[in-house]
């Protein structure tokens, strides 16, 4: 699942009546790890998950979100192909809610992947992948595509040479241990994007949707599903 569906998911539950999950704060322990930008850490995060577009991240989540919405929902729909101006307002005040969304889940993450790479390469390891990732081929696997070839079989989207630059760097210690920290770090997102939504961000999306309802219904009415 991709970020955007899974974010957009977890939108779409926090208009359930399910309970949902507190926000937690951080552990103390491992505030510095977020502090220390400049850590080789840090750095090395950057250089090989560079971070989204937080605007084009919150504009494709609230399109998900909104296209469920109507999708599953009679009065959202009716109000979708009676009243133009309704979908343009919902995106217009929902998206500052998504967006609180997503920069919390980020922060969060960011600190299980600093952890990760803390707790996984010494400095002088984590120095050794930035030099990788800031080499030509390093910066070309990071922009890299996965190909299909349709049969179920990926590969990268690279020349035979950085494949070879590639493969030379996976075979060493610092590449074993960075395969290693990889696979950790993915299941950490996987992980972050499968809890719901806070209760402040699910009481927030309520409100907009009852909100902007409310105000292009005719006559006014409560949201039916």
């Amino acid at each position: 699942m991709s970020r955007t569906a899974a974010i957009a998911s977890l939108a779409i539950l926090a208009l359930s009546p399910s309970p949902a999950l507190a926000a937690r704060s951080p552990p103390a322990s491992v505030a510095p790890a977020l502090a220390d930008m400049n850590s080789p850490y840090a750095r090395l995060l950057e250089a090989m998950l560079p971070a989204d577009d937080p605007a084009e991240v919150r504009d494709s989540v609230v399109r998900v979100l909104i296209a469920g919405l109507v999708r599953d929902s009679d009065t959202l729909g009716a109000l979708a192909r009676t009243k133009p101006e309704f979908l343009p307002a919902l995106k217009q005040e929902i998206g500052p809610v998504i967006a609180q969304m997503i920069a919390r889940q980020d922060a969060a993450l960011r600190i299980k992947e600093l952890t990760i790479l803390r707790s996984g390469l010494t400095p002088g390891e984590a120095d050794a992948a930035n030099s990788f990732y800031a080499s030509d081929t390093g910066r070309r696997l990071v922009a890299a595509r996965v190909k299909s070839d349709g049969s179920g079989h990926s590969t990268l989207d690279l020349s035979s040479e950085d494949m070879r630059s590639l493969t030379a760097f996976a075979g060493t210690a610092v590449g074993e241990k960075m395969a290693t920290v990889l696979e950790q770090i993915v299941a950490a997102r996987q992980k972050t994007l499968a809890e719901p939504p806070n209760d402040a961000e699910k009481e927030a999306m309520t409100a907009v949707l009852l909100r902007v309802v409310a105000r292009y219904q005719d006559p006014p009415g409560t949201v039916a599903t």
